[in-house]
């Protein structure tokens, strides 16, 4: 009855081997588990490796693979070492592996390979371009990227919820990144890469560079000396302007300076503008190659 066929079962699966412990390292491409026999009469002879895309249990006819043979040396109820050199596995594929005892077969196990983590590096900013290179799993490729700007705090996971994920050209395992950006002085930029499995590297960063206005001073009634500096070797002061007034205009919407002058991370140059009647205040900024405007520094007018 059915006490009979329970019976029947709980014979069966004693009397196969098993195997355990199965593992496999992606940097070694080495594959390891123990077998161990049905019971302490039988021997071990070999095992099987197969590797498949899911992790669904393989069919029979799906075991094509040769049988790898034990070395001689095992005694009767021995458990067995395995250990196989297997050809680099791609990333998110099942390795299976079964054991052999005489003409019996275990029950097969499995782990995914799993990948080498995205990462990327070199981060930087140049002329208002946000640069960076993403690495990936050799087996896997960078296919996207997510730029977040704040003003300094490390982003948490719902940081990246809303910034859009841009497609890489061309997916590749390497890849460099170049991206128009709009970002504040002082801001920070962070940017992560994301491989074809869908995992996402930590971000990188780099700090938007504010250009400074190191002095400004009338050396005559209408002549106004500036000297400026980027604080970034790969940004060059691109604009100047002015403006007059309790408080300094808003960024970009002063007195343009016309200069032939500008294209480097320093610029100094004496200007000419309408004498100022005081009491009052001249503002003066200058603005960088990536878009990023200073402080304005003031000069009392006399």
């Amino acid at each position: 009855g059915f006490g009979g066929a329970l019976t029947f079962l709980n014979v069966w699966a004693s009397s196969i081997p098993s195997i355990s412990g199965l593992a496999y390292n992606i940097s070694t491409d080495m594959a390891t588990a123990t077998g161990t026999p049905s019971n302490a009469t039988e021997t071990l002879t070999g095992f099987q490796t197969l590797v498949t895309n899911t992790s669904a249990t393989p069919a029979e006819v799906e075991w094509v693979n040769p049988v790898d043979v034990f070395a001689p040396g095992l005694n009767p109820g021995d458990p067995a070492s395995i250990v196989k050199l297997l050809p680099a596995l791609p990333a998110g594929k099942f390795l299976w592996v079964r054991v052999q005892e005489g003409a019996v077969f275990s029950l097969p196990i499995s782990v995914q390979v799993a990948s080498i983590a995205p990462t990327v590096s070199s981060v930087g900013l140049n002329g208002g371009i946000l640069t960076a290179d993403g690495a990936s799993d050799p087996t896997l490729n960078i296919d996207a990227f997510q730029v977040f700007v704040n003003t300094g705090a490390s982003p948490v996971v719902g940081d990246w919820v809303t910034p859009l994920v841009e497609p890489v050209a061309i997916p590749a395992p390497l890849v460099s990144i170049s991206h128009p950006i709009s970002a504040n002085g002082g801001d920070t930029i962070w940017v992560r890469v994301r491989d074809s499995l869908g995992g996402w590297s930590d971000p990188g960063l780099v700090v938007v560079p504010t250009p400074e206005v190191q002095l400004a001073t009338f050396v005559a009634p209408n002549q106004l000396t500036i000297v400026a500096v980027s604080s970034a070797s790969t940004a060059n002061i691109t604009a100047a302007e002015w403006s007059l007034g309790l408080a300094a205009a808003p960024a970009g919407t002063g007195t343009g300076v016309t200069s032939s002058l500008f294209g480097n991370p320093a610029y100094s140059e004496t200007i000419t503008i309408p004498a100022p009647i005081g009491p009052d205040t001249i503002w003066v900024r200058v603005q960088d190659s990536n878009g990023t405007w200073s402080d304005a520094l003031g000069v009392p007018v006399a």
